[in-house]
């Protein structure tokens, strides 16, 4: 049996519209997540522990954690009436903006001086 494709396993962009009448903000592949406020706030949020299971070296709990939270940014887009344009996107697309948004956050802190994110070990 062949394994399943990207658009197999996870749900289509199209399951988050939201209501069909309103009218919609979309987003596109280059806007900044501050163009966005309660999606970046809902990142702000959720960042410890985005982190926390970044550490896990991509467990499946850590994937299982990074697809749940994909899926409750896209919830919370729709509620808001933000849709993310399905040329640029699609589930996996939005998930990897995530991690690129986390991954910046934590390079950005690097350079000035303060240590984020979790190692699981200390380092002596």
């Amino acid at each position: 049996a062949t394994p399943p494709t990207a658009g197999e396993r996870y749900p289509p962009l199209s399951n988050y519209r939201g209501d069909e009448r309103a009218r919609k903000i979309i987003i596109r592949r280059k806007c900044p997540w501050k163009n966005f406020p309660e999606l970046e706030d809902f990142l702000i949020a959720n960042r410890d522990e985005y982190l926390r299971h970044s550490a896990m070296n991509y467990t499946s709990e850590q994937r299982q954690y990074n697809n749940r939270l994909t899926e409750r940014l896209l919830e919370l887009a729709s509620r808001h009436n933000y849709v993310f344009d399905e040329k640029d996107f699609n589930f996996v697309a939005v998930r990897d903006r995530i991690r690129c948004y986390y991954k910046s956050y934590v390079q950005s802190s690097k350079k000035r001086g303060i240590q984020v994110g979790y190692t699981g070990a200390s380092s002596a």
